[in-house]
């Protein structure tokens, strides 16, 4: 009950903070949101976009988070109101290491059933199969942390691909300002360990022999 009162402080502490330093501009972002940025993501609780970005203003991140940061039905809900009634210019896919999502796919007999239907039903368990083939077929080798981690990045690229194909078949207005480069959708990945943001590679080989594109380095 301690811990839970100490909680309840601080966030009643943050509030107030942020109630002072919003002032006048909470009556402009109730009018309307025009965020620049469209962002899926994990649950995570150690994966805030908003941190890691440093993006200090309120309502600058539409925001999308699920576990494993997969495209979901929702996450399609969100998708379509944020790109059709919001002028977002860059969407953000981060997936990320150490993802509890891709970790289940890994050690089905503990998981929780729930977890494991998630993640298959939603594409997530594809990325290991396809990582496995690979691995089989071109005698290539990795070890567990690294094996984890190809499989996480292909599960983005899997998703990348719902997302594209999603808005070609049902949205291909959407899907033109893609292709055409008018939106920009960029993948990536949060290491966990390092804070480093790197660009999702591009195949399932890259991902294996590297190296991988720090995001400092993104040509603007």
């Amino acid at each position: 009950m301690e811990t839970q009162r100490r909680i309840l402080e601080e966030i009643i502490a943050g509030w107030r903070k942020h109630h002072k330093e919003i002032g006048l501009k909470i009556k402009k972002l109730a009018k309307g949101q025009n965020p620049k940025i469209l962002s899926l993501c994990c649950s995570d609780s150690r994966v805030d976009l908003d941190v890691i970005f440093n993006l200090k203003e309120q309502g600058e991140m539409f925001q999308v988070k699920n576990v494993g940061g997969l495209f979901t039905e929702d996450a399609k809900a969100a998708f379509v109101y944020a790109l059709v009634h919001l002028n977002p210019q860059v969407i953000l896919v981060v997936h990320h290491t150490k993802c509890g999502g891709y970790s289940a796919l890994l050690d089905r007999k503990s998981v929780e059933k729930e977890i494991e239907y998630y993640m298959l039903e939603n594409g997530g368990g594809l990325a290991r199969l396809r990582v496995d083939e690979y691995l089989k077929n071109e005698g290539a080798r990795a070890d567990e942390a690294g094996y984890k981690r190809v499989i996480t990045e292909e599960g983005a690229r899997i998703q990348l691909d719902r997302i594209l194909y999603f808005f070609k078949v049902y949205y291909p207005d959407v899907h033109k300002k893609i292709t055409a480069g008018k939106l920009l959708l960029l993948p990536m990945m949060y290491d966990l360990e390092t804070d480093e943001v790197y660009l999702l590679p591009e195949n399932i080989k890259e991902s294996l022999e590297g190296p991988r594109v720090p995001l400092s380095r993104l040509a603007v």
